[in-house]
Formats: C-alpha cells, structure tokens, sequence
C-alpha cells in the first residue's frame, strides 16, 4: 500500500539530494544484450570499465539466472561485478535470509565501494519488500544504495526494475482498459516506489509495446502526479538533475497533466492533457517541462501551423485499438505531419451479447504549440513530437459492434 505521508516527504527530500549528483536509468523492459547505447552508457557513467557493479535480482521469477545474465552483459561492455542474493527464490534462501543480507556490514561495504546497482525484471513488490523496512524506512542495505547515487554512482532498473524508480510505483494493472472502465484500486494497483529518479514524475515501462498510456494516466491522477513517463522496451532515460536523456532504440511518451481536467474516474474521462514524444538523444526539463530536440533533429523542425508547411500524410486512419502495440504513437506522429487537426481512435472489448458496450475515445489534437522534429534517419527512428493535445471520452459502442453484410448469391 502507499506510505504514509511523512516517510513519503522524507524519500522524495532524499531522492532529490541523491539526484544532485547520480544517475538513475530507467530502462523500459526488454533491453536486449546488443544495445550498445544503453549498456555503453551505463558503465560509462559509472566511472568506466574499472567500476563494480552489484545486480539485485530480487524482482526476478529465476533470480540466480536474471543475475547471472545481467553480468555477463556488463562485463561484454568492460564492466565487472557480483550478484547480491536479495530474493526468497536464490537457492537456500528465505525471508528471513533477505533481512540478514539488507543488514550485512559484508554486502554493505560492497555497496559502498561499488559505482552501479542494477535492479533486474519481473515483480516490482519483491524488490520494495526486500529493501523496506516493516515501518516503510530504509534498510541498511538500502541506504547505502541511495549514498551511491548520491556520490555520482549510477542506479539502474528495467521493468520492475525501473517502477520502483518513481516515488510511487504502479504496481499491478495489467487489465488496462478494464481500469479506465472502473477506475484505479490504490490498494491493489499502486505502492511505494524507492524515488531513484525523483519525485517529480510517475514512470511506467513496455510503454509503447503494450499501450500503456491507458493506465499511466489514471495512475497519475490517482496519485497525484502531473507528469508522467513511458518507456518503451529496449529504451532508457538517463536521469541526471532535472533533466533526463533518451537512449536506446524506441521512444518516451511524457504525460502532462498540470492543465488538464478529470471528470470522472470511473470510467476515466480527461480533457486537456498534453502529451509528447520523445527519441534516442531528446531530452526532457523536468522542471521547465520542455523538450530538447537531439541537435541533429533541429533542421528537422516540422510546424504544422507554418503557411509553408508541405505534410507527408494525407489523412490519418481512425485507429480502432489505441491500446495496441505501437497505436498511439502512430497516431501521434501521422497527426503531426497531415494536414488534420485531430486524430481519434477507441479502446473497448466486443461485447458477446447484445447489451451495454463501453469503450474509451482517445481524441489527439494540435494545439497552438504542437510542433516536431522528422527523423534524421529512416531506419528505426521516431519522430519527436512536441505539446499535442489529448482528451479520453467515455463511449458507448454499439452492441453487437458488427453483423455480416447479407451477401447476394453468384448469378442474381
């Protein structure tokens, strides 16, 4: 569950002086061995190939391989390091275990002398609930985590690794239509985060893959954040300041939700959002909340509202499932560069009887704004769009949504 608020205002003071010198990476799931500008730039900052890193597998399914894996990936990058066994399912260990090793001097001196800590994939409660204390405070081992950061070391996550970045994580909404049907259950879908990266946005990973800026913004509404941030897989935002970078090989969605107006949460209905798109070598102002193109997209600039504006896309196609894997970013980025003011598309479940049919409009639009930047290549980048409009709608679909076409026979 949330902390109270007292532990909670004294995490988000120590996460701000930790940021003052560290990195917090925040990986979005799926970062593959070959992605040289993620696992480059994690050692790197780290202090090069002479700094130890410590992976803590705590959230992992196979902990001992996860751990195991992760090592082997830094070490192909110059970087060398240990497992800590942090998890209830590392061979011999139990609960009981966990609480000696978050208070083991041995593993803390390790911390200590160490430049990275690496928070691998799977159950993002298992990594919270091995380093938190009963009372919701630090453990020894965790303490010495947040001094490593402090001391310009390099905290790193992916998946569940990087929820627990946030001050408060989301923790459990796989059914992303079904909470913006009913709305967000605190006690089930969000928790404590450990505040690696600041207490000024909520992050979420497998972003784009998986369409999850359906449950980003009830989340944030829900715990009170305006700004959000959404990984995509194989993707990272270093976090240094209040300014992060994107690297990798997808993109960031960022939510801004400090204009933007909830009329219900259950069904989850907003209007005036903005919402941006970033690519590898953008970079976000937390504070300033404003996108800094990558200097090579610069010449690139696309405005929409220029009277020399020439668009590549003529139209742009009503998107039938915007919870779908790439969805909303395609819709994003069609719309920025046609001649359209808005781009709509649904998300809803076909009903298998006739009767009521919820679903959930997305409606994007260009505001006043509302610019980008092209790619500088074809071959796998993003656009960069910056300050489109975004409002959700309940809808009523109709139900059955579709019948078959009565079709006349061969010869009549």
């Amino acid at each position: 569950m949330l902390a109270m608020a007292a532990p909670l205002v004294l995490l988000c003071a120590l996460a701000a002086q930790a940021l003052a010198q560290g990195t917090a990476a925040v990986i979005g799931g799926a970062l593959r061995a070959d992605n040289q500008a993620v696992w480059s730039r994690l050692v790197r900052d780290a202090g090069g190939a002479d700094a130890r890193w410590l992976v803590i597998p705590a959230a992992s399914e196979s902990p001992e391989k996860s751990a195991q894996d992760t090592l082997a990936t830094l070490r192909q990058y110059g970087a060398s390091g240990e497992a800590i066994p942090l998890s209830t399912r590392w061979a011999g260990q139990d609960a009981a275990g966990i609480a000696r090793v978050a208070r083991d001097e041995a593993w803390i001196a390790k911390v200590r002398a160490a430049r990275g800590i690496y928070f691998t994939g799977g159950s993002q409660e298992r990594i919270t609930a091995a380093l938190l204390e009963r009372d919701g405070s630090d453990t020894p081992l965790l303490k010495e985590i947040r001094a490593l950061l402090a001391r310009g070391g390099v905290v790193a996550g992916s998946s569940a690794g990087a929820a627990v970045m946030s001050t408060t994580m989301i923790r459990d909404i796989s059914d992303i239509l079904g909470v913006l049907q009913t709305g967000i259950d605190k006690n089930i879908h969000m928790d404590r985060g450990l505040g690696f990266a600041g207490a000024a946005f909520l992050a979420d990973q497998h972003f784009i893959k998986r369409g999850r800026i359906g449950r980003l913004l009830p989340a944030m509404h829900a715990a009170g954040y305006t700004l959000g941030v959404g990984v995509e897989e194989d993707t990272a935002i270093f976090v240094r300041g209040s300014t992060f970078e994107v690297v990798g090989s997808g993109g960031v969605v960022v939510a801004d939700l400090a204009g933007a107006k909830v009329a219900s949460t259950a069904p989850f209905a907003l209007t005036d959002a903005v919402v941006h798109l970033l690519d590898r070598g953008d970079r976000f102002d937390v504070d300033a909340r404003k996108v800094i193109p990558a200097p090579s997209r610069v010449p690139r600039r696309i405005d929409p509202h220029a009277k020399d504006f020439r668009p590549y896309y003529r139209d742009v196609p009503f998107e039938a499932a915007m919870l779908g894997d790439r969805a909303f970013v395609n819709a994003m980025t069609t719309l920025l560069d046609s001649p359209k003011r808005e781009a709509l598309g649904v998300a809803f479940r076909p009903s298998e009887r006739d009767g009521q049919n919820p679903g959930i409009e997305f409606r994007l639009t260009k505001r006043p704004g509302t610019h980008g930047y092209a790619p500088s290549s074809r071959l796998g980048e993003e656009f960069t769009v910056v300050g489109m409009g975004l409002d959700l709608t309940p809808v009523l679909m109709a139900s059955p949504l579709y019948q078959p076409l009565p079709l006349k026979k061969a010869g009549e």
